[in-house]
C-alpha cells in the first residue's frame, strides 16, 4: 500500500520521544487498524507505521534489520524495547489544564500523549464522551458499590485527583477513602494466564475503608487503577502487563443508558468479547 492511500483524518506521528509516546504510539496504530479494518493486515499496518516515524524514531527505525521492519509483531516488540516503559522524556513536558466543559476542544481521532499536568484540590465531575461527542451522562452509582451512568448531574460522583493517583469520592464536602477501581475477569479459555490480554474489567466503587466490595459476576483480580490526563483532557488508566502496560478501554451499552454499568476491556480482547464501537466511551474530568 502508497502511504498516500491512507484515509485523509489518519495522521499519527511518532518521535521517539519517551516510553508513554511509544505506548501510545502502538495503541493509536492499534486503533487506527481496526477502524479501518485492517488489524489483521500486517502490510497496511507496517506501511501505517513506516510513514509515521519522524526524528529519533525514524533515524532508529531505518537501522533495524528488514526482518523486523516487515513484522508489526517484531516491530513493537522492538519500539517498546527501544523505549522502555519508564523512559524520560528527551524533550521538554507541556504543562497543559484541565479543560472545563465551557472550553473543552475538539479532541483528536489518535490516543495522545500523556503529560503531567498540575496537581490540583479541585472537585470535579467525570464526563462520559460517544465517539469523542460529549454526552449528558456523567458516572454515578446506583448501589454505592458498582459505577454507572446517569444523566442528572445532582446524582453524579463528585471525585477530587492528582496526576498518576486515585480518583477519590468527594461526599458532603469531604474528600473520602472511597475511590473508583476495576474488578477483572478473563475468558474461559485464558482462565490459566493470569496476564491475559482479553480480560475485561468492570468499575466499582470501594468502601469508606478502601475495601472491594462483593461482586459475585467478577472474581478476578483487583486494580485501584490510578489515572493519567493526557494533554487533550481524556482520563487515562492503564493495566500492567508485560512488556508494557496496555490501556483501558471503557465501554457501556451502545450509546449510553440511565443506570448502564461501566466496563473495561483490553484491546486486544475487544474482537474476542464481540464488542461494538458504538459501546466504547472516553471521559473528561469538568470542573464543579
Amino acid at each position: 500500500m502508497d502511504p498516500d492511500e491512507l484515509p485523509e483524518d489518519i495522521n499519527l506521528l511518532f518521535e521517539g520521544i519517551d516510553g508513554a509516546e511509544a505506548e501510545s504510539f502502538i495503541l493509536s496504530v492499534q486503533r487506527t487498524a481496526r477502524k479501518e479494518g485492517k488489524s489483521r493486515d500486517n502490510e497496511w499496518i507496517i506501511d501505517l507505521v513506516s510513514s509515521s516515524l519522524t526524528g529519533d524514531a525514524l533515524r532508529w527505525y531505518v537501522e533495524l534489520d528488514e526482518d523486523t521492519q516487515n513484522d508489526w509483531k517484531l516491530l513493537r516488540k522492538a519500539i517498546l524495547q527501544q523505549y522502555p516503559k519508564h523512559s524520560k522524556p528527551s524533550t521538554a513536558s507541556l504543562q497543559p489544564t484541565i479543560p472545563t466543559p465551557a472550553a473543552a476542544a475538539n479532541p483528536p481521532n489518535t490516543i495522545s500523549l500523556i503529560q503531567p499536568i498540575q496537581a490540583s484540590n479541585s472537585t470535579y465531575r467525570i464526563r462520559v464522551y460517544f465517539d469523542i461527542t460529549p454526552s449528558d451522562y456523567y458516572l454515578s452509582t446506583n448501589d454505592d458499590k458498582h459505577v454507572c451512568l446517569t444523566k442528572n448531574v445532582e446524582r453524579a460522583l463528585s471525585v477530587c485527583w492528582t496526576p498518576e493517583t486515585e480518583l477519590q469520592l468527594i461526599e458532603n464536602g469531604v474528600k473520602t477513602q472511597r475511590m473508583i477501581g476495576l474488578i477483572w475477569t478473563v475468558a474461559i479459555e485464558d482462565r490459566h494466564n493470569p496476564s491475559s490480554t482479553t480480560d475485561v474489567a468492570l468499575f466499582f466503587l470501594s468502601d469508606p475503608l478502601g475495601n472491594v466490595p462483593s461482586i459475585t459476576s467478577h472474581s478476578g483480580r483487583v486494580q485501584m487503577t490510578r489515572w493519567s490526563v493526557d494533554k487533550d483532557g481524556w482520563l487515562q488508566s492503564y493495566s500492567d502487563l508485560e512488556p508494557a502496560p496496555i490501556q483501558n478501554q471503557f465501554y457501556t451499552k451502545a450509546g449510553g443508558a440511565e443506570g448502564s454499568f461501566t466496563r473495561v476491556c483490553l484491546i486486544p480482547g475487544i474482537a474476542r468479547w464481540g464488542l461494538q464501537i458504538f459501546q466504547f466511551f472516553t471521559m473528561k474530568l469538568e470542573s464543579i
